[in-house]
């Protein structure tokens, strides 16, 4: 038997208009409230010859009633064949009872479809049923496999997750396309902006493969080795889950991290039976795709490019469907649902611009609903849609001091030295340094965990090894503004962190400051761990990162810098790149005294080799600043004239290469249909940057012009600026009509829960 009562009304009449199609032979179509009041679904036919009444109701009294309400609707409509399809089943009384409301309409009982009969349909169509996801998810021989502890390797947390999210989950297009793109081959890398759903996605797809047969490896701590030993060797369906595979910024992880990912996504391509399932954060994936060549070649070259979808924007249906969705789950009292109804809340949520799934989680979770009153709860939700970081300032601000304190121990271990689901022991550490020991007297450490492991945190078990990571990303972009905010804090934390990519997340502020210059003039920047870094550039990393500027560290930048010069001319490290660029920003060259490194043309060369397109802007604006207002700065003869070069090959490198990408993305047009007018536009854009420097106006390719370039490309032809003009007061009229309709089908979908 299949969950039918687990639908809501407009899902059970979906199904319904799908189970008549296949049951009559004919397609039929579904109808709203309006001037064909009585009428759920019927036929093509302009006269109404098949009517079909869809009644979902808990009880059978209920059912009885209101069809009866439905006889002179049905006299007035007067078609030949007339069906009614319930939820119910019917002892045979109330078989016989409908059938002698509607029998000049009906043939016999088999007129009255209950759900044993629709479960008969569905047993020997099951494309209908993987058709509506909540039926499929939920069928007896899924949720087997789903309750089965064999089914998750290592991963069983998974579990509870799965079950609460299926309940609520709507399917979007995003779902077909995955497992559409899964088909073709057997990895795929969901993107999408926080709180934008490719984490539920990620985790229905799996819930998808489960129903398949497949076991489930999961990770959020995405320890690539010991996951590969976690795979079977033999030919076992498994689906791997990487979430938030790429860290929360582009620094979190390293090259040899991104190369590890690389060796393993390749691994799983040649397995059979294997399938790979990653999410990120999409503007992490397009800042390592920019910064490291070889991984965008990875992801997106000719030969081997990986599937990849973003979860970008959701329709205004489906965001209604997803809140409809949790109001049902949540079982909200009729009186909520009135105040909801009669403010028409629904459409000021659904339209409002801060929308997302993970907000809509919140408001609609018993948790919130009973801290407020019913009269409040309007202006409550419309003022956190307009400023959405209230759902975890009200979190935190419940908690107890030591719940803090083991918050913040959590946020320094998995954030601040990058371990996303960090070993339990390593956290207990942080904590038990941080607090009060008079403030523990009375908490107990694994009472403050069992309590915020109900809503914040994850604990997991490995191999005997206990694991604590956050529940949701979106609470640690909460912690990341709460620490910026607060000194005392950040001096706190600081000395906990052991990498120094952690500095990023603190703000520049004296007593921070003073801490970092103390450590670099004791040489105890080693404290932070770091493969990536020497001592010059843990040492730069933190003059820039901070605003440093004091005399006594001179002597170790100038120790580094011409080592670092001479060593890494072939450097191919984008962090290294990053670094020498901000400290080649003519405060720092001024300050320190770098202009001596920037007087030869061997120097500047060098260093302009290092750095590449991307991060050459500085030493180009600074030598120039130096050439017309530095009295110290004594350039070789020429150096002017090789700026001017070094500057106008980076226009044409970069600008040039960014026109093709603009053209290509933005018009769809190929670059030889776009040659002639892109080059045109480029030899103009070209010869206005030159004019730049000569003027001595700072440029930055990378910031100031992008969006020139694009409208270059969309508006520079003024026939099709007409055209546009066109096109829009005609999309607009569409749009609104649109509008009007999608309105009405979404109050159509939440007036059922008056009905209901």
């Amino acid at each position: 038997m299949y969950p039918i009562n687990n639908l809501s009304y407009y899902e059970f009449e979906e199904l319904c208009c799908d189970v008549a199609t296949r049951m009559l032979g004919i397609p039929v179509r579904m109808f709203g409230e309006g001037p064909d009041s009585g009428v759920d679904i019927k036929d093509y036919s302009s006269n109404k010859e098949i009517i079909i009444q869809v009644k979902k109701y808990s009880n059978s009294s209920t059912l009885i009633n209101s069809l009866k309400k439905e006889v002179e609707k049905v006299k007035e409509l007067n078609p030949k064949k007339y069906y009614v399809m319930t939820s119910l089943n019917l002892t045979p009384d109330r078989v016989n009872q409908i059938f002698n409301l509607f029998s000049e309409y009906m043939v016999d009982e088999s007129h009255i479809i209950t759900r044993i009969e629709i479960n008969n349909i569905l047993k020997d169509n099951i494309d209908i049923v993987r058709k509506n996801i909540k039926l499929w998810f939920h069928s007896e021989n899924v949720l087997q496999l789903i309750q089965n502890k064999e089914t998750y390797i290592d991963s069983e947390q998974l579990k509870d997750e799965l079950n609460r999210l299926s309940k609520v989950y709507v399917k979007t297009e995003d779902f077909d396309k995955s497992l559409h793109l899964l088909r073709k081959s057997n990895v795929l890398i969901i993107t999408g902006a926080p709180a934008s759903g490719k984490t539920i996605l990620s985790k229905m797809l799996v819930y998808e493969y489960i129903s398949r047969g497949y076991k489930v490896i999961y990770s959020t701590a995405n320890r690539i080795s010991k996951i590969k030993d976690q795979i079977s060797s033999g030919n076992d369906k498994e689906v791997i889950l990487l979430d938030d595979v790429l860290g929360q910024t582009v620094l979190d992880i390293d090259s040899g991290s991104l190369t590890e990912l690389m060796s393993f996504i390749n691994y799983i391509e040649t397995k059979e039976n294997k399938v790979l399932i990653l999410n990120s954060r999409v503007t992490i994936l397009n800042q390592q795709t920019n910064e490291n060549q070889k991984f965008k070649a990875f992801v997106s070259g000719k030969e081997n490019k990986i599937n990849h979808i973003e979860v970008d924007s959701l329709d205004k249906i489906q965001k209604a469907k997803i809140l409809y969705s949790h109001i049902v789950a949540s079982n909200f009292n009729q009186e909520l649902i009135n105040t909801i109804l009669n403010y028409n809340l629904y459409l000021k949520i659904i339209s409002h611009k801060n929308y997302n799934p993970r907000l809509i989680e919140y408001i609609t979770n018993l948790s919130f609903i009973n801290k407020i009153e019913v009269k409040d709860y309007f202006k409550t939700v419309i003022e956190y849609l307009n400023n959405p970081i209230l759902i975890w300032e009200d979190e935190f601000k419940s908690l107890k001091k030591n719940e803090k304190y083991l918050i913040l121990a959590i946020y320094v271990e998995t954030v601040l030295n990058g371990n996303r689901s960090a070993f339990e022991k390593n956290i207990r550490d942080i904590y038990f340094d941080m607090i009060d020991e008079k403030l523990d007297d009375h908490i107990n450490y694994d009472d403050i965990i069992s309590k915020l492991s109900e809503s914040i945190i994850i604990r997991t078990i490995s191999n005997n090894y206990s694991y604590i990571g956050f529940y949701n990303a979106s609470f640690i972009d909460y912690l990341n503004n709460y620490i910026r905010n607060n000194d005392d804090i950040q001096m706190m934390i600081i000395k906990k962190i052991r990498k120094i990519e952690g500095l990023k997340y603190l703000t520049t502020n004296r007593k921070v400051q003073k801490y970092l210059t103390d450590l670099i003039l004791k040489n105890n920047t080693k404290v932070f761990e770091s493969a990536s870094y020497n001592e010059f550039t843990r040492v730069t990393y933190i003059v820039t990162g901070f605003n440093l500027f004091n005399e006594k560290i001179e002597i170790k930048i100038h120790e580094g810098f011409t080592k670092f010069i001479e060593t890494n001319s072939n450097d191919k490290n984008y962090v290294n790149k990053i670094i020498l660029s901000n400290l080649l920003n003519y405060d720092y060259v001024d300050f320190y005294n770098l202009r001596v490194y920037l007087e030869t043309h061997e120097n500047i060369k060098k260093l302009y080799k290092i750095l590449e397109d991307n991060y050459v802007s500085p030493l180009i604006n600074t030598v120039y600043k130096l050439l017309k207002e530095d009295g110290l700065y004594k350039p070789e003869k020429g150096v002017y004239e090789l700026i001017v070069n070094l500057a106008e090959k980076n226009i044409e490198d970069r600008l040039y290469g960014k026109l093709s990408e603009f053209c290509l993305e933005d018009t769809g047009m190929s670059e030889e249909e776009l040659d002639e007018k892109m080059y045109d536009t480029f030899l103009d854009l070209k010869e206005e940057f030159n004019e730049y420097i000569v003027l001595n106006i700072e440029y930055n390719l990378h910031y100031d012009f992008e969006e020139e370039i694009q409208n270059a490309i969309r508006y520079k032809d003024a026939m099709y600026d007409k055209y546009y003009d066109y096109e829009d007061a005609h999309n607009m009229k569409v749009e609104k009509e649109n509008e009007e309709r999608t309105n009405e089908y979404i109050s159509e979908i939440f007036s059922d829960l008056k009905e209901n």
